[in-house]
This record gives structure tokens, sequence and C-alpha cells, in this order.
């Protein structure tokens, strides 16, 4: 249907969100609440994700296609060397 019932959708845009937040909250604020609900993020990924660590720069093309290809949604890639 053209028209959907309901409140009329809006775009979100996560940016403005943010800047929206820091005048309402103030950037102490923000931060805290930032903080608090990042830990709590952390909590429950931890039980569903695993990370997969690359450690040498050989491994970034298979990384790559790994992902370019649908990796799997319970996997995180983090590719670390020096």
């Amino acid at each position: 249907p053209r028209a959907l019932p309901g409140a009329r959708p809006t775009m979100f845009f996560a940016p403005s969100q943010i800047q929206k937040r820091h005048r309402e909250w103030g950037a102490a604020e923000y931060q805290r609440r930032l903080g608090e609900a990042w830990q709590a993020f952390l909590g429950e990924v931890d039980d569903w994700v695993t990370i997969v660590e690359a450690a040498t720069p050989d491994r970034l093309e298979e990384v790559y296609a790994t992902v370019l290809n649908g990796a799997a949604p319970d996997r995180a890639y983090v590719l670390k060397y020096s």
C-alpha cells in the first residue's frame, strides 16, 4: 500500500542522533550513558560472537574473501599485526 498505518517513518542517521543527545544531555552525561550501554552490549555479545584474530599480513586476503562472500554473523574478524 502507498500509506502504512501508524506513525510516519523517519530516517535514522546516527551522527545526527549523537549531536542531538550531546545537546540534550551534555558531553559528560552522553559519555557516561554511552559507556554504560557499551558495557551492557559487550556482556551480551560475549555469549554469541566469536572473535577470530588474524595475526599475520598474509591472512588479510583470506579474511577479506570470507567477509565478502558472507561471513557467519557470529564471527568478528580482527586483523592484528605489526
